[in-house]
């Protein structure tokens, strides 16, 4: 099957539909499951797994869309949880909550994985300055993220909408996380 039927049969509304109750019925057990085991042995498991699970629902939303658009939260978070309960956590938050959704909706694509190699990157990077405070190094990164992004998207010829849509809105969330939420949701973690 051709790329632009396979992506044409994944934007067909019934079959939208289809996929989005089977895993959100497929997300609510892994959840519970989930928020059971951490119940019982560690209770930041459940506010990592919740922060996960939040993630991964928008990114999941926001693929489902007709348009591309990339709200990039799952940066933030990933930062924030990589700070708070370590790096192994960030990588994996980064797993299910970014690479999971967009294969699972077929919006894998080449800056997807360029921007997931960069955000690990990026972790290990926040995860070895310790001492830097959270907001800044949030900032920073940002920064650096949408840098390299922008290099990447003009290398590879992406449209000027694809870039503000995706790239673009991405910078902007981030920053709004880190500068208006970040200090508050690093005190809660901590």
């Amino acid at each position: 099957m051709d790329e632009d039927k396979y992506r044409r049969m994944r934007t067909d509304v019934r079959y939208k539909k289809k996929l989005k109750k089977e895993t959100l019925y497929l997300m609510f057990g892994i959840f519970f499951v989930m928020l059971l085991l951490s119940l019982i042995f560690h209770w930041s498991v459940f506010i990592i797994l919740t922060i996960i699970g939040l993630s991964a629902a928008i990114n999941y939303s926001t693929n489902l869309l007709t348009f591309r658009v990339d709200t990039g939260q799952e940066f933030f978070f990933s930062i924030l949880v990589t700070r708070a309960f370590g790096l192994h956590y960030g990588i994996l938050l980064i797993i299910i909550a970014e690479f999971l959704p967009d294969l699972i909706t077929a919006r894998l694509d080449k800056d997807t994985m360029f921007s997931i190699i960069i955000s690990v990157f990026l972790n290990m990077i926040a995860n070895g300055l310790v001492t830097v405070p959270f907001v800044t190094i949030g900032l920073i990164l940002t920064t650096v993220k949408f840098i390299l992004m922008i290099i990447l998207d003009l290398m590879f010829g992406f449209d000027l909408q694809e870039m503000v849509c995706e790239t673009g809105f991405n910078f902007v969330i981030n920053l709004i996380l880190f500068a208006g939420f970040g200090q508050m949701f690093m005190a809660l973690l901590i």
